[in-house]
């Protein structure tokens, strides 16, 4: 599990992002991806997914309760599929 070290504020949005490993990728790219909230869906609200670079998978996050919260990724290769998990801090000050 990963953990971003930049907290978000409640209401605030900003982009979070994964990088997966060039070894794990072996010469292929991100072809599709899923993000999901595992806590309750009430304590962010996830905007649309990015795959960037080919190895980098992104989502804008809004916070909307205070606490720690986790982000759960999907994504496929041509190949392969995997998955990983995130938490994001949100608090309720600047």
């Amino acid at each position: 599990m990963n953990n971003w070290d930049r907290p978000l504020v409640i209401g605030k949005t900003d982009r979070y992002s994964i990088t997966v490993s060039d070894q794990w990728l072996d010469g292929e790219l991100i072809i599709s991806a899923a993000v999901s909230s595992v806590d309750s869906p009430d304590n962010l609200t996830l905007g649309a997914d990015t795959i960037t670079t080919g190895n980098t998978v992104s989502v804008l996050i809004t916070g909307v309760t205070e606490g720690y919260h986790t982000v759960h990724f999907d994504y496929s290769t041509a190949t392969r599929t995997s998955c990983c998990t995130a938490v994001v801090h949100v608090d309720s000050d600047c």
